[in-house]
Order: structure tokens, then C-alpha cells, then sequence
């Protein structure tokens, strides 16, 4: 099973601590013009890609009719889409 299970975009460069109970959760970082997009999930993160785009829905899925959010990258920009009712949290702050 694969699934991404949460993001961190941030200009630090340090890598989260989200394996708490030590149960194998994987972290894949892109650096994405000057930030660093964390990704953690169950397996292995590259197999929840859809149209190069990291989707956060299970079964995978690119639909934002359904719970979902997207992240994908284009030129210097990350996007974060999310479904049509914001149904997966997304907590943004401006430091």
C-alpha cells in the first residue's frame, strides 16, 4: 500500500521528525526554487503520482470532485489544489 499521508512546505532546510511510533513512514524532499517540499507517506511516495502530480486521495485519483488535494510544481511555483469542499486540512502561515 502507498498513500502520502502529509506535507510540509518550508525555506528551512531540516527534515521533520514524523516517524513518532517507528512504523516505517517514508519522507521524500523536492526542492522547488528556494523551498523545500517535504512529502511523508506509507510506502514508497513516487507510486501516488497521477499526471505528475502527488495526489493525497486513497485509491489514487486526480478528481477534485472527491476528497483530494493535489500537489504539483510548474516552472518555479508549487500548487496546492484541494477539493471542491477543502475536505483535507490545509494550514498555511506567513512568517
Amino acid at each position: 500500500m502507498n498513500k502520502i499521508i502529509g506535507f510540509l512546505i518550508t525555506k528551512e532546510n531540516k527534515e521533520p521528525k514524523v516517524d513518532f511510533f517507528d512504523v516505517g513512514i517514508t519522507l521524500k524532499l523536492i526542492k522547488q526554487g528556494n523551498y523545500n517540499v517535504y512529502l511523508w507517506g506509507i510506502g514508497d511516495i513516487e507510486n501516488y503520482k497521477v499526471d505528475d502530480m502527488y495526489s493525497l486521495s486513497f485509491p489514487i485519483h486526480k478528481n477534485l470532485l472527491d476528497r483530494n488535494a493535489l500537489i504539483s510544481f510548474e516552472n518555479e511555483k508549487i500548487i496546492v489544489e484541494n477539493d471542491w469542499l477543502g475536505s483535507i486540512p490545509v494550514f498555511t502561515t506567513n512568517k
